[in-house]
C-alpha cells in the first residue's frame, strides 16, 4: 500500500466514523431547542414590554397632564 492509498482509506474511514457519530446531531438539536426558547422569550418579552408601555406609563402621562393642567 502507497501513501496516496493509505491517505484515501484514512479518510473513508474518518467519513464512515463521522456520518456514524450522532453527537453532532444532539448539538444540532440542543441549538435549536435554545433557539426556539430565545424566540418565544423575545415574544414574551416584547408582548410584557408594549402593555407595560401602555398601561403603566399610559397612566403616569395621563395623571401628570391632569396635574399639570389643573395646578
Amino acid at each position: 500500500m502507497n501513501r496516496t492509498s493509505a491517505g484515501r482509506e484514512a479518510i473513508k474511514h474518518l467519513g464512515r466514523r463521522f456520518l456514524r457519530d450522532e453527537e453532532g446531531a444532539t448539538v444540532i438539536e440542543y441549538g435549536l431547542i435554545a433557539g426556539l426558547i430565545g424566540i418565544v422569550l423575545l415574544g414574551l418579552i416584547l408582548s410584557i414590554g408594549a402593555a407595560i408601555r401602555d398601561d403603566i406609563f399610559g397612566a403616569i402621562v395621563t395623571a401628570l397632564q391632569k396635574a399639570l393642567a389643573g395646578g
